[in-house]
This record gives structure tokens, sequence and C-alpha cells, in this order.
């Protein structure tokens, strides 16, 4: 089966979904009846979701993933729990099956730091628009009888899926590639003010309207 070729733009889709909330899969091929049951290799398939409220997000996806003839368009799901998931999914490829021996090399996800060194502010923003969230909150404290105000912004990243070795690699690559300092395991998290500025101007260019949310600050003083 011939790869299919990909952008540099859709690749960059590719890899930070892949990053964040995104799954690849070989499924198991189904032996013909009274034969015995044997692995044959088969090719992977790509596999995301987001829930309804990111319904505009999956379509932004496959609409810049379409080109591709990869990906089949959007369709929700509805979970046990009631809740509308809506999924995008991809066609079996010799791309995926490429990109799933580089992230499961041994059945687990891993994070393979020959994909960070390709990521780009493109690939970062889409992996924050996965898995990365923007907390502002007002602290209020009192002095002198007068009610003070500070504003703090965090920006955290959800690394979960990866191991503590893949989560320290993260924080040095985002210190040697963007100068961003970051501290954290599960969650990345990066909290000092000129870091947070730092960050979001690379990805806000990036950040669809949709996920707005990710990108607005409230104005410290």
């Amino acid at each position: 089966m011939k790869i299919a070729t990909v952008s540099h733009s859709q690749r960059q889709i590719i890899l930070g979904t892949i990053l964040g909330d995104g799954h690849l899969l070989i499924p198991k091929r189904r032996p013909s009846r009274g034969l015995p049951k044997v692995d044959l290799p088969r090719n992977a398939r790509f596999t995301t979701s987001s829930c309804e409220k990111d319904k505009d997000y999956v379509l932004w996806k496959y609409h810049e993933l379409e080109s591709t003839g990869l990906f089949r368009p959007p369709k929700p799901k509805r979970r046990n729990t009631g809740r509308i998931q809506w999924i995008l999914e991809s066609r079996r490829s010799p791309l995926f099956t490429g990109l799933h021996k580089l992230f499961y090399p041994e059945g687990k996800k891993r994070l393979p730091i020959e994909v960070l060194n390709e990521l780009d502010d493109l690939g970062l923003a889409v992996w924050y628009m996965d898995d990365g969230n923007l907390s502002n909150r007002t602290h209020h404290c009192l002095s002198y009888g007068r009610d003070l105000q500070h504003h703090s912004v965090t920006v955290r990243l959800s690394t979960q899926c990866f191991s503590t070795e893949g989560s320290q690699l993260i924080r040095d690559w985002l210190r040697d590639r963007f100068g961003i300092k970051a501290r954290g395991t599960d969650l990345i998290t990066i909290s000092r003010r000129e870091e947070v500025n730092k960050f979001l101007s690379i990805v806000s260019p990036h950040v669809i309207a949709c996920m707005s949310r990710k990108k607005e600050v409230i104005q410290l003083r």
C-alpha cells in the first residue's frame, strides 16, 4: 500500500494530536475459520475524540486533514454516561504504522524524542488544545481594611500517559526549544508570568476560535 502524502502542517496536526488525545491502533486480523490464530501484520489507524462542546475542534481537524484521503468524516457517539463524544478516525495506513512503531515500540505509549524535535509551533498548539488548559484566578486579601486583588495565570499540559522520564523530556524540550521554564510530571505546569506570556505568544496564533478559552487572559495588574 502506498504511504499517503501529508503536508508539513497536516503532519504537525497529526503529531500534536497523538501527543494529546489521539491514539494509534493496530486491529487484530480475525483468522479464517478452521485456521490457527496468528497475529498477521496489519496497518495502524488513528483515532481521537472530543466532547460535544468541542465538536467544532474535531471538525476543524477533519477539514485540515481531509485532503490526505485518510480520514472519515467525524461522527457523534453516545457513551454509557449519556454524554456525546465526537470521533475522528482514519483508515489504516502505513503512515500510522510507522508512527505506531515510534509511539508504541513495546505496546505502551511513550514519548519519542525524535517527535518532540520535529514539533513546531503548530504541533505544540494542537497538543495544547488537546491536553492543555489555561487557569485564570483572582486572589483577594485584606490589607489595612482594603480589598486587594491579585490575578494569576497558569498553563497546564496533561502528560499522565507518559513516564516520569517523558515528562522530564518535555520540560527540557520546552526550555531548550522555546526558552520556557516548566515544572511537574503528570501535569506540566507553567506559572511564572513571563513564561506564561511566552508560551501563549507561541501557541495563540494557532489556537482556533472555539478554543479561545485557552488563550484569553485576564489583564494582569
